[in-house]
Formats: structure tokens, sequence, C-alpha cells
């Protein structure tokens, strides 16, 4: 069985702003409750944190803040999934070399891709990420090493995730 990410719960954070920016004070104390409350990994730049509507010098500005300021008393997961694979790989390589423990990827929306074109995408984001963990919405996927879990999935149908 592959090792996870992390075991335990993960909270999903919403993004705070302030006058159009982003506002690392509110950020600490949305941090500061997650740990006091043991979680075992945030989630920054999701879809709960409105990473589709964030420049990319937002959410790696949010990503690098929350490896700091967390600085290995949680997994944080960044979200660098988009519709586009160049972009998916880029923010993914960023977020890596900050330390994340794993990136959050999203099936390319907009763009209505075959199970080929899926396949592709999230085999080029994998080899990205070597020596980390992502985590997938595609079970056909399950067999690349890098890779822990996929979402909306039973767990009794892929045990081996």
């Amino acid at each position: 069985m592959k090792k996870p990410v992390f075991e335990g719960v993960a909270t999903a954070l919403v993004t705070p702003f302030k006058q159009g920016t982003l506002d690392f004070a509110v950020m600490n104390q949305l941090l500061d409750l997650q740990l006091a409350a043991g979680v075992d990994a945030v989630v920054v730049c999701g879809t709960t944190g409105e990473a589709s509507t964030m420049t990319d010098n937002e959410k790696l500005a949010l990503i690098a803040h929350t490896v700091k300021y967390c600085a290995g008393r949680c997994s944080v997961i960044a979200g660098t999934g988009t519709n586009d694979t160049a972009h998916t790989l880029q923010l993914s390589r960023v977020a890596a070399s900050m330390g994340v423990d794993a990136v959050l990827l999203v099936t390319p929306y907009y763009n209505k891709c075959t199970q080929a074109g899926l396949i592709a995408h999230y085999t080029a984001a994998a080899g990205v990420y070597k020596s980390h963990q992502s985590r997938l919405h595609t079970s056909r996927l399950c067999k690349l090493s890098c890779l822990t879990g996929a979402d909306h999935l039973q767990r009794q149908l892929w045990p081996d995730i």
C-alpha cells in the first residue's frame, strides 16, 4: 500500500482578502485555529480558497506563507490545478520547491478532454512530483508511484490507493 500524504483531518481553507489584497494576518489566525485543533493537513488555493480567481503571484505568495507559517506542524496541500496542463506543471514545480507536502489537482475545466487526454494531463503532473504525492480524481492513474489517493472513490473498489 502506498504511504499517504497524511492520515486524519485536512481542512480546506478560505483565502482571506482585505481591500483586494491577501490578508496574511487573518490567514495566520485561520492557521492558528487549525493547528490548535490538531488538524493533520491544511489545503490552500483549492476550490474553497477562491483559487480560480487568484493570480499566480497571489497563489504562490499564499502557498509560501502557509508552508513557512506551518513549519512542519501539519502537512500543507497546495491547489495547483488549472485548465491548462503546462500552467498546472509550472505552478506544481514552484509549489514543490517551496516545500508543500502535496499538490491538489483538478480535471481541466472548460476543456472537454478524452480519457487519453486526462491520463496525459495527470501523468505529466505526476512526473513533476516524483518525490511528492499527488491527489487525483481518475482511478486509472493509481498505478503511478507518486499517487496516494483519489477523490470520490470507494476504498473497497481500489484498496491499493
